[in-house]
């Protein structure tokens, strides 16, 4: 992925920031990119790049979250082992549709009352990426979209 100053990203330990440009620190290159929401500056190594996407177009974001709407499972019935460890390994993938799908099990799962702490702690992780992405993209407020979508806090 090549980046272009001023790109619109996200990334693990933020949702949605300017992508502001490289800087060498003691000998090591960082991306530097200026968070929107908590009016930062984060410096992600380059080692852990691939954790650093473009934000989706708002065409992209609205037919992945069309998938909230359908209601039904995405991974459930598929998953070995423990669904935690494979939703926090979905998420490694740092795909706008991932974070859209494992957030539709993991809603669907609370609505069920068959979620576990940990996936309830996840799915909140989720929802807060996911909203801070999608205010900047949709310009639409965080109940405006859970409204629309049907999603649990």
């Amino acid at each position: 992925m090549v980046l272009e100053k001023g790109d619109m990203v996200a990334g693990d330990k933020f949702a949605a920031g300017i992508y502001v440009g490289k800087e060498k620190i003691n000998g090591a290159i960082f991306y530097k990119v200026r968070d929107l929401n908590l009016k930062v500056n984060h410096f992600i190594h380059n080692k852990e790049f691939t954790a650093l996407r473009k934000l989706p177009s708002k065409q992209t974001v609205l037919k992945h979250l069309s998938i909230l709407t359908k209601n039904k499972f995405i991974d459930v019935d598929s998953i070995d082992g423990p669904r935690y460890h494979f939703y926090k390994e979905k998420l490694k993938k740092s795909s706008f549709k991932d974070l859209v799908e494992v957030l539709n099990d993991l809603n669907l799962l609370k609505k069920n009352k068959k979620a576990s702490i940990s996936e309830v702690k996840l799915l909140k992780k989720c929802n807060e990426k996911l909203f801070g992405e999608l205010e900047h993209i949709l310009a639409s407020s965080e109940d405006q979209i859970r409204e629309e979508y049907s999603l649990v806090g």
